[in-house]
Order: C-alpha cells, then structure tokens, then sequence
C-alpha cells in the first residue's frame, strides 16, 4: 500500500513537471511570435 501511495505521489510530482514544461514552452512560443511579427514589420518599413 504505501508503495503504491509512493508511486502515485510520483506521477502527481510527473504530471505537475510537465505541465509547467508545457506552460514554459507556450511562453517561449508567444514570445518568438512576438519577435517574428516585429521582425515583418520592421521588414516591410524598409520596402
């Protein structure tokens, strides 16, 4: 029993890492979209 008590806690501790992973990833997503839109628009203002 407290094995298993162990190995849930562990998956608790897994899935909470991974949704911060997620969580990081999605940050560093929404700041590349930010720099290749400012990177169009400084773009075409040299057009």
């Amino acid at each position: 029993m407290a094995e298993t008590c162990q190995q849930i806690a562990e998956l608790e501790v897994s899935e909470l890492e991974h949704k911060q992973v997620k969580e990081k990833i999605k940050h560093i997503n929404d700041i590349l979209r930010a720099f290749c839109t400012a990177n169009q628009l400084i773009t075409s203002e040299k057009d």
